[in-house]
C-alpha cells in the first residue's frame, strides 16, 4: 500500500497537507465552538471561521513561506470587507446574486498583474458566499469578525509552527518516491505506444520530487547530482530504445541510486557530475502573451458563468444558490483550456451523483450513531483535500457526502437538499462550461504551441553565438511547461491532434537533450565549427517556433549539413531533422 502511496503521491506530500488541514479545520471548528457555548453566541460564526480557515489554506499555495504567511493575513481584512458588505445588502437578495460576480470577476482580473489586491477580493467573494447561505446577517457582526480571525490564526499556528509546511520531507520517502516514478515509467514505456505520454507523466510526477530535493539537508550534492542524472539518462534511453525499459526498471530496482552510464550507453561521453540540472529549480519565462490580457479573458469568462449560475440557481432555491456559484468559480480554477474545462464539468457532475449516492447510504447507516456520522465526515474532509487535485470528481463525490453527514447531523432531510445540491451544481457547471466554450475559448492546442514556441525560442538563444542564451535547466523547465500543457485525457482529446502532438513532443525532447550534449562538448574543447552554423540553425528554430504558433507562417527549408564526423556536427546536424519534423507535423 505505501509503495502504491508513493508512486500516486510523491514523497506522501498530499497526504501531508490534507492531514494538516483536517487537524487545522477541527482545531479551528473545536475552539471556535467552545467559545461560541461559553459566550452564548450563534453556530454561524463556527461555520464562517471553518470555512474561511479552509479558503486560507486554498489560495495560500506559494512556494515561498513567506508568500504563503502574508497572503493568509491578507486575507482576513478581505474577510472583515466581505462580511461587513453583506450585513449592509442582508435586505436586498438581488444585491447578493449580482454583486459576487463582479467580486469573482475582479479578482480573476487581478491575479497576474495585482496579486495582493486579488487575494482581499477573492476573500471577501469567498466569505460572501457563505455569509449569503449561512443567514449570518442574523447573528452579532463581532462575533463573526472575531470568529474568522481566530479560525484563520489557528490555521496559521498549525501550518507555519506546529505542523510546518516548509519542514523538510523524509529522506527514505524522497528517494523512494524517484526510484518508484522511474521504474514505473520505463516499465510503461515497453508496452506504451506514446512514449511521449510515459516522459511527460513521469517529468509530472517528479516534480513534488524534485523541488524537495532542493537543498534538501539529508541529501549532499554528489547524491542529488547522481538522482538528477537518472532522470535524465532514463529519459534519453526511453526515447530512443522504449524496450530497455524492463533493463532500466531492473537496475533501478537493485540500485536506487544507479549511476547514469549503468543506464543509458549514451552518456558515457559526457563527465560524470554535468550541470543539466543544477540544486535550486528556477522559474520558467513567461509565455508571449500578456498576462493582463489572459486575466481579463479569464475575468469575463468566470464573471458570465457566475453571474448567470447565481441567477439560475436563485430562482431553483433562494437559500442554496451558492452552491452554483461556488461549482462555476472553481471550474476556472488551473483550468486553462476548453478540453479541460469540459472534462471538469462532467466530472463535476459525476462526482456529485456519486456522492449524492454515497452520502444518502451513509446518513441512513450511521443516522442513529452521532459519533460515527461525525467520524465519517472528517474523512470525507480528508479525502475531499486529498482527491481533489487528482481525481477531481472522486473529490467532488468526497465534498457531497460530507454535506450529507452535516444535513444528517443538523436533522435535515438529506434526500431533498442532495437534489437541490444536484440540481445546482448542474447549472453552475453548464453555465462554466458554456463560458468557457463560447466565450473567447483557448484550446489546448493553443497552450502546447505557445509552451513549444517558448522552448525552441530559448533553444535558438542557446545555439545563437551571439545572443545570451538560457541555462540547461531553464531549457529543461520550458520543456516541462511543454509537457503539463499537453496532458491528454479523454476528453481533452477532442480538442488536440494527439498523434501529432506526441510526435512534436518526442522531437521537442530530443532537440532539449541534444542542446545539454552541444553545451557539455563545448565546455570541455572549443568548437571546431563554423559560428555561421550555429547562427543559421538558431535561425532555424525561430523560424519553426513562428510556424508553430501560426499556421500562416512559411515553414523552413531544412538545412543541408554537410558531412561531418565531430560529435557537435553530428549534434547540430540531430537537432536539424527534428526541427524538420515538427515543421512537417505542423
Amino acid at each position: 500500500m505505501k509503495t502504491k502511496l508513493l508512486l500516486f503521491d510523491p514523497g506522501l506530500i498530499r497526504l501531508t497537507f490534507s492531514a494538516r488541514a483536517l487537524v487545522g479545520l477541527v482545531l479551528a471548528g473545536v475552539i471556535c465552538w467552545i467559545l461560541s457555548n461559553r459566550f452564548g453566541l450563534g453556530i454561524s460564526g463556527v461555520l464562517l471561521g471553518v470555512v474561511a480557515a479552509q479558503f486560507t489554506l486554498l489560495l495560500a499555495r506559494q512556494p515561498s513561506r513567506n508568500q504563503r504567511i502574508v497572503t493568509s493575513i491578507l486575507m482576513i481584512p478581505g474577510y472583515w470587507l466581505g462580511l461587513i458588505l453583506m450585513y449592509f445588502a442582508s435586505r436586498h437578495s438581488l444585491l447578493q446574486v449580482f454583486s459576487l460576480p463582479l467580486l469573482i470577476g475582479l479578482g480573476f482580473w487581478s491575479q497576474q498583474t495585482r496579486p495582493n489586491l486579488s487575494v482581499v477580493i477573492m476573500a471577501m467573494a469567498w466569505i460572501c458566499l457563505f455569509a449569503v447561505y449561512f443567514h449570518v446577517q442574523q447573528g452579532p457582526l463581532l462575533w463573526h469578525l472575531a470568529a474568522i480571525v481566530i479560525s484563520v490564526s489557528i490555521m496559521m499556528a498549525v501550518r507555519f509552527v506546529l505542523w510546518r509546511d516548509d519542514r523538510p520531507t523524509p529522506r527514505s520517502l524522497i528517494l523512494r518516491s524517484h526510484q518508484l516514478i522511474l521504474i514505473d515509467a520505463a516499465k510503461r514505456a515497453v508496452e506504451s505506444n506514446h512514449i511521449a505520454d510515459v516522459i511527460g507523466k513521469a517529468h509530472r510526477s517528479l516534480e513534488p520530487v524534485v523541488r524537495s530535493l532542493a537543498h534538501h539537508p539529508h541529501f549532499n550534492a554528489n547524491e542529488r547530482s547522481t538522482l538528477a542524472n537518472q532522470r535524465l539518462a532514463v529519459e534519453i534511453e526511453l526515447l530512443q530504445s522504449p524496450k530497455q525499459g524492463t533493463d532500466i526498471a531492473r537496475a533501478l530496482q537493485d540500485n536506487p541510486f544507479a549511476s547514469e552510464k549503468q543506464l543509458s550507453p549514451q552518456l558515457d561521453q559526457l563527465t560524470k557530475n554535468w550541470d543539466s540540472f543544477p540544486e535550486e529549480p528556477t522559474q520558467s519565462r513567461q509565455n508571449t502573451h500578456s498576462p493582463a490580457s489572459k486575466s481579463a479573458r479569464r475575468a469575463l469568462q468566470v464573471s458570465t458563468a457566475v453571474a448567470l449560475a447565481a441567477f439560475v440557481g436563485y430562482l431553483i432555491s433562494p437559500e442554496r444558490w451558492p452552491w452554483a456559484v461556488i461549482v462555476a468559480m472553481f471550474m476556472f480554477f488551473g483550468t486553462e483550456s476548453s478540453g479541460r474545462l469540459l472534462s471538469k464539468g462532467i466530472q463535476n457532475v459525476a462526482g456529485v451523483v456519486l456522492g449524492l449516492l454515497l452520502g444518502v447510504l451513509l446518513s441512513q447507516l450511521l443516522s442513529s450513531l452521532w459519533w460515527c456520522e461525525l467520524a465519517a465526515l472528517l474523512v470525507m474532509l480528508f479525502l475531499a483535500f486529498y482527491l481533489i487535485p487528482v481525481i477531481y470528481a472522486l473529490g467532488m463525490a468526497a465534498v457531497t457526502a460530507l454535506i450529507a453527514l452535516a444535513f444528517s447531523l443538523g436533522g435535515n432531510d438529506v434526500s431533498a437538499l442532495l437534489v437541490i445540491r444536484l440540481e445546482e451544481v448542474l447549472v453552475g457547471a453548464s453555465f462554466g462550461v458554456a463560458a468557457g466554450l463560447l466565450l473567447m475559448p483557448e484550446r489546448g492546442s493553443s497552450g502546447i504551441r505557445q509552451a513549444s514556441a517558448n522552448f525552441l525560442a530559448g533553444v535558438a538563444n542557446a545555439l545563437d553565438p551571439d545572443a545570451e542564451g538560457p541555462s540547461t535547466h531553464t531549457l529543461r523547465n520550458d520543456l516541462g511547461e511543454v509537457y503539463k500543457s499537453a496532458e491528454f485525457g479523454p476528453i481533452e482529446s477532442l480538442f488536440v491532434d494527439g498523434s501529432r502532438m506526441r510526435a512534436a513532443l518526442i522531437e521537442l525532447a530530443r532537440i532539449q537533450h541534444l542542446v545539454a550534449f552541444q553545451q557539455e562538448w563545448s565546455k570541455q574543447s572549443p568548437s571546431r565549427i563554423d559560428p555561421d552554423r550555429f547562427r543559421q540553425l538558431a535561425e532555424q528554430c525561430r523560424t519553426v517556433a513562428a510556424h508553430v504558433l501560426d499556421q500562416r507562417q512559411a515553414s523552413p527549408d531544412p538545412i543541408v549539413w554537410p558531412a561531418d564526423s565531430s560529435p557537435q556536427g553530428r549534434i547540430l546536424a540531430a537537432i536539424g531533422a527534428s526541427l524538420a519534423a515538427i515543421s512537417s507535423l505542423g
